[in-house]
């Protein structure tokens, strides 16, 4: 285009009129849809250059975990390498090796770190969003964060009143915290109905005791709203079905 060859030639090669031109941008421009996953695979291919991501220890959505006591992948601007250390493991610290990997792939990179918000050597800590602990042996949301939401709930119910949007901003809190026990969301079945159901946003309606029903539940297995890590995996499937009149039961083993 006529804008392109009006470039000078100190920015651009004097026989560029003529040729096809890919620009590139150093930038991503705001409002772009795509700037996650730009940022997110460009973080992950600065990693990989100076193999501080190996392709088996990466965790990737729909596939399975790695085989090995090592796990890492990176969440947009956060990288995270975990580390099962056996009793007396000391010795070969390949999750040390690879965070210091990663401190040269960000220097060539020109990427400046925070050292102050670095966790290395740590038994506990938020990967993420949850929190991981190798000393309780659990992933799941912070207990006190846990806590705090009982307590909120605690409060909604005592008033018995809300809006839909009070409900929404409600139940979207405790998301964060349902996703390490996910069977609990099945808690709130007729909760996320009766507030998909009101028509306004703003109106003030009388909660219904079924609903309070639900809601005082989920603060009573709130301790529970965590994975742990040491439990066993669990080998048979099973399925149920019911009619008015028989019901039906199946196991089946699975392949480990």
């Amino acid at each position: 285009t006529r804008y392109w060859r009006d470039w000078s030639s100190d920015v651009c090669s004097s026989d560029l009129p003529g040729k096809v031109v890919y620009p590139v941008l150093k930038c991503i421009p705001m409002g772009d849809t795509n700037a996650v996953w730009v940022a997110q695979n460009v973080h992950r291919r600065i990693l990989e250059r100076f193999d501080a991501l190996p392709a088996d220890v990466r965790l990737s959505q729909r596939k399975d975990c790695p085989r090995g006591d090592l796990w890492g992948d990176v969440y947009i601007d956060d990288y995270a390498i975990l580390k099962i250390l056996r009793k007396g493991q000391f010795d070969t610290r390949t999750d040390i090796e690879l965070l210091e990997h990663a401190r040269k792939a960000y220097a060539h990179a020109n990427v400046g770190l925070k050292d102050s918000k670095a966790v290395v050597n740590a038994e506990e800590g938020r990967v993420w969003g949850p929190i991981v602990s190798g000393v309780d042996r659990y992933c799941g949301a912070a207990r006190t964060r846990r806590l705090e939401l009982a307590a909120l709930t605690l409060g909604f119910i005592s008033i018995g009143k809300a809006s839909k949007k009070s409900l929404q901003c409600l139940l979207g809190n405790w998301v964060g915290a349902l996703e390490y026990r996910r069977p609990a969301f099945a808690i709130l079945s007729k909760t996320y109905a009766f507030t998909q159901a009101l028509k306004s946003d703003l109106l003030i309606v009388t909660v219904p005791d079924e609903i309070l029903d639900e809601l005082r539940m989920l603060c009573i297995v709130t301790p529970f709203l965590e994975t742990n890590l040491e439990a066993e995996l669990v080998c048979t499937l099973g399925a149920t079905d019911a009619s008015q009149d028989r019901s039906e039961e199946h196991t089946s083993e699975l392949q480990s």
